[in-house]
């Protein structure tokens, strides 16, 4: 497949955009709020205000976790609330305590677990009292290594003072998370909500696509990506939406399909030949 390499003109600009409608990285105007991810919310947003302690959300590669945890986040820092967002993925327990210790603006010089164990629970007793709420937001959880940090999770999400939790928890990761989760009974029963993201459907799907063509500028009267393509797209995509932005983004930046002006199955079939072949 034959990629736009223009060092004037970005492919998006070429279909009539004003900037990248599949950028990378998490920007509230490119968010479409699902069924699916409007209920995770809310049910996440429950656990956090309602002081329940804990909830996971899980789903696939591309299925909208970190970008309901990027808006989660945005939601609850805008009323007040201090809140913890990492990724899991690699981390030690001596390290997931140092990031705790760090987001909460303490120093964390020992690189022992005991001490810092217990400097993350002395400062969370304070924060009981004065506040503001403290939320640890967790992504890839299903690809932590070492079961200690499970462990640690686990001390962390069952503190209280009196009825009230001292961490709110939100954990978000693949489909063997609950498993994982499940090693540690107390732990498992102690989750508010389990929430799985479902796939988008076909009409959700064609919504994604147009609100991010409209984010990213186009004024347009026939839309550039055909009803077959985006049928196409959905369907081979599983109803991902990562996978279709994904597509969707490499197909844009052929050059042939750049030049003429829309996106249709033929050059769609390009772009998941060459993913074959890649792979």
């Amino acid at each position: 497949m034959v990629i736009v390499v223009n060092a004037e003109t970005s492919y998006w600009a070429q279909w009539g955009l004003a900037e990248d409608p599949f950028a990378q990285g998490y920007d509230r105007r490119f968010v479409r709020l699902t069924n699916s991810l409007e209920n995770a919310l809310t049910l996440l947003y429950f656990t956090v205000q309602r002081n329940r302690g804990a909830a996971c959300v899980t789903g696939e590669t591309g299925s909208g976790k970190s970008t309901l945890l990027h808006h989660l986040k945005q939601v609850l820092v805008e009323e007040g609330a201090q809140v913890l967002a990492f990724s899991l993925r690699g981390l030690t327990p001596v390290q997931l305590l140092r990031t705790i210790l760090q987001g909460l603006g303490c120093p964390a010089i020992a690189d022992d677990v005991q001490l810092l164990r217990q400097a993350v629970h002395l400062e969370l007793f304070e924060r009981a009292e004065r506040g503001p709420r403290t939320i640890l937001m967790l992504d890839d959880v299903d690809a932590v290594e070492d079961p200690a940090i499970l462990g640690l999770l686990d001390e962390l999400t069952k503190a209280r003072v009196g009825s009230k939790y001292l961490i709110n928890c939100i954990l978000a990761g693949g489909s063997t998370l609950v498993r994982n989760l499940s090693i540690h009974p107390e732990f498992f029963t102690r989750l508010a909500f389990q929430v799985q993201l479902a796939p988008l459907t076909a009409a959700e799907a064609s919504d994604l696509i147009r609100d991010r063509f409209a984010a990213a500028g186009w004024k347009g009267e026939s839309f550039p990506i055909s009803v077959e393509a985006v049928e196409l797209l959905h369907q081979k995509a599983a109803g991902n939406p990562g996978r279709i932005c994904q597509w969707l983004h490499q197909a844009m930046a052929n050059e042939l399909c750049a030049r003429a002006g829309v996106v249709d199955p033929f050059y769609l079939y390009q772009v998941f030949s060459h993913g074959e072949t890649a792979a």
